[in-house]
């Protein structure tokens, strides 16, 4: 618009030494755009001023993808672009111990510098310490947040252990540095690098030591040295994608298709459980049970779908974290008032997903890992090169097309791998061996059972293991279908599958090929490290070898309770919803169910009265299921006090109960009660949400007060059991080593 500095100031008031950085940035892209009109951008001989152009771009902070965006290519172009005219970073060395002492784990980030001369030759200041150990990078989940946490690095702490248990150096890539992956002795080398597709991939070509696959036009010969040239370096034997949360899962796809190895789970598995079409036609495969569904791409197919399922429905935006913008939808009106303003949670051009909501259904996590072997190649990446003649029809074509066509076979023979090896010019142990089925399994390792039922995100979601009121027959056809969900996947690690149980019938509602939120709780609760196991599986190992076997139910009882940030907000509606809140996660542990509960309750902060009165006020369709709760509140001796509508359905079943007013029906009511210290306990299923609403009212009054407050049915059953158990005033600490015994 070629406004000056002053005139953005004086409409901004953003500081002017910021604006001059900012129109510094401006000027030099019109700049970039004007000299890069006429490049030809595979041959540097055409571009004198290129390299350093190139590279004053990239030091003053132009990623891969902005560059394309100007010159009009792919991201893929512009890095070849760099490539060709050698413009790469270098790594710097943050010293962790001020030089008192050597760090045995410098901390390094990335860095465009441009060289100087020695003896007529370009030097560049690398302080990168490479060594010729075979390495294993893991990528961490980046910033903390709502939907990807803490539970998420502890799974890559674990694999960094493993790593160094295998005699492998272990990698970590985090732009977190506060997180435990990020500690000083937790991995071998540390890069400080945001989670993007170039500067990962920078960092896995500099500790190969070249890139991974043929880089421009090659003559057939070129590429065969290259091939064998890599397959002696070969120092990065594999990336783990799948323990850090969303942000490395939504790399590996451009990873693997830059040739970098991908260890356990095959990018092709996660995607087809994350695709709608491909997981619907899996499970009719397996003959297992989804609810009704439909994915819609704007507002009238979105009306179409819903009123072919019936309400009420779920909806949410697909590749979100953290049940992001997901909804319970009722009628046709909140459908169109969600897709207007919701879609935008969602990725560009992502489709919207609607189920049918199983109201008052039981939702069940189930944690497996898994050992299958994929039909795969080693030692070789998709390169084009074209293979030789004399192979049947489906063998023709490029290597890419000959690398499906053996992937798809279902048994390939020992003889069809070995044309495949000659095909590729005859490198040794491309064909991967495949292991007979008996010694390729998956094992259960946690059943956990939802207190809320379902419609409440699983991440703000109580569960206990083992589950405390499902049937064994249930808890066995969990399993059975988790197992051939894992073998029909080729599951090579961890993955969780979420279930809703109602009317004695199984629905799968998600399956993530890769570690949940939910790891570090089964580990815990088990006294095994779980993840550590299930990196040392990805990285080539099987549960065989490993002597594991799938544990028994544990005697104990574990409970997971979650917590939420609701006291730093003050006046905002608590009420639980499919979209997660949850800030982070206690663990309750006893001999028992109600116990276990009322211990997560204590280390959660809000520890269940003993005595006092509890308040209780349901909806409608509550109604006719709170009377056998309050009769316990009742024979625990509490006294009871209740909204109108709640106290007559008490009454009809002779529990005693005062009436207590509504914030608009006169005073005392609730609030006084709550300000007056006079009710001890909350019970408050919604009918309305919103911090407007009486009950919003209600419930944030409740968090600032600190009254316990229980927004479900399923939580109050779980604490007027749990209440019972503590005043029988039998329970104890133990430490967890009485719980596991030897392990």
């Amino acid at each position: 618009m070629g406004w000056t500095i002053d005139q953005v100031y004086e409409l901004t008031k953003i500081d002017k030494w910021f604006l001059a950085q900012m129109k510094e940035l401006v000027d030099f892209e019109a700049e970039l755009i004007e000299e890069t009109k006429h490049w030809d951008n595979h041959d540097p001989k055409n571009r004198p001023d290129g390299a350093a152009l190139l590279r004053k771009a990239k030091a003053w902070g132009y990623s891969d993808v902005q560059l394309a965006n100007i010159w009009g290519e792919t991201p893929a172009v512009a890095r070849h672009i760099r490539d060709l005219d050698k413009v790469s970073p270098v790594y710097k060395l943050v010293d962790t111990c001020a030089a008192e002492f050597e760090a045995y784990t410098p901390y390094y980030y990335s860095t465009y510098e441009t060289p100087y001369t020695v003896d007529g030759k370009p030097v560049t200041e690398d302080e990168i310490r490479l060594t010729e150990r075979p390495k294993v990078i893991i990528i961490g989940g980046g910033p903390n947040r709502i939907g990807q946490g803490i539970e998420f690095d502890y799974c890559c702490v674990q694999a960094a252990f493993a790593m160094r248990e295998l005699g492998l150096e272990s990698v970590m890539i985090n732009s977190n540095p506060e997180t435990v992956s990020t500690d000083y002795d937790t991995s071998d080398l540390l890069f400080f690098e945001p989670l993007t597709h170039e500067d990962v991939l920078n960092i896995c070509g500099r500790l190969n030591g070249g890139p991974f696959l043929p880089q421009g036009f090659m003559t057939p010969d070129a590429k065969r040295a290259f091939l064998e040239e890599r397959a002696k370096r070969n120092l990065v034997q594999g990336v783990i994608v799948q323990f850090g949360g969303q942000t490395p899962l939504n790399l590996a796809k451009g990873l693997k298709e830059a040739g970098v190895p991908i260890l356990g789970t095959t990018v092709e598995s996660i995607d087809a459980a994350g695709d709608r079409e491909q997981f619907r036609a899996l499970l009719q495969t397996l003959n297992l049970k989804q609810p009704a569904n439909g994915i819609a791409r704007n507002v009238s197919q979105a009306r179409d779908i819903a009123k072919s399922i019936g309400y009420p429905v779920l909806v949410r935006p697909s590749f979100v974290l953290g049940g992001r913008a997901m909804e319970i939808v009722s009628d046709e009106a909140q459908l169109n008032y969600y897709m207007a303003n919701a879609v935008e949670a969602s990725i560009t051009d992502a489709p919207i997903l609607i189920d049918k909501f199983l109201d008052n259904a039981t939702e069940v996590d189930v944690d497996c890992l898994a050992d299958f072997e994929p039909v795969t190649v080693k030692g070789f990446a998709e390169t084009g090169e074209p293979t030789s003649a004399g192979l049947p029809p489906a063998f023709n074509g490029s290597a890419r097309e000959l690398l499906d066509a053996f992937q798809s076979m279902a048994s390939p023979t020992a003889e069809q791998a070995e044309r495949f090896d000659k095909a590729l010019g005859g490198f040794t142990g491309v064909a991967e061996k495949i292991s007979p089925p008996s010694q390729r399994r998956a094992i259960i390792i946690g059943v956990m059972e939802h207190i809320e039922e379902a419609g409440i995100h699983s991440g703000d979601s109580a569960c206990a293991l083992p589950p405390y009121s499902l049937s064994k027959e249930i808890v066995q056809r969990l399993k059975d279908q988790t197992r051939a969900l894992a073998k029909a996947l080729r599951v090579c690690g961890l993955m969780n599958v979420q279930y809703a149980i109602k009317d004695n019938e199984i629905y799968v509602i998600e399956v993530n090929p890769r570690a949940s939120r939910t790891v570090p709780f089964v580990s815990k609760a088990h006294g095994i490290p779980w993840a550590k196991i299930a990196a040392k599986v990805m990285a080539g190992k099987t549960l065989d070898e490993l002597g594991i076997v799938e544990p028994p139910p544990p005697k104990h009882t574990s409970v997971k309770e979650v917590v939420f940030p609701f006291s730093k907000f003050p006046g905002v509606d608590v009420i639980l919803g499919p979209e997660m809140r949850s800030t982070g996660e206690v663990m309750g542990i006893d001999m028992t169910f109600p116990l276990a509960f009322a211990k997560s309750q204590v280390a959660a902060g809000g520890a269940l009265p003993t005595k006092g009165r509890v308040f209780i006020s349901v909806n409608q369709a509550d109604k006719k299921q709170i009377a056998p709760i309050a009769k316990i509140f009742h024979e625990c001796g509490f006294e009871i006090v209740a909204s109108e509508g709640t106290l007559h359905e008490l009454n009809r079943n002779d529990i005693p109960a005062t009436k207590l007013a509504k914030l608009s029906e006169g005073r005392p009511n609730i609030a006084d009660y709550i300000k007056n210290g006079q009710v001890q306990l909350i019970l408050n299923t919604p009918t309305k949400k919103g911090p407007a609403t009486d009950e919003g009212k209600i419930r944030s009054m409740a968090v600032l007060h600190k009254i316990p407050m229980i927004t479900t049915l399923t939580g109050a059953r779980a604490a007027a059991q749990a209440i019972q158990a503590l005043q029988k005033g039998d329970w104890t600490v133990r430490p967890l080593q009485e719980y596991f015994g030897s392990k």
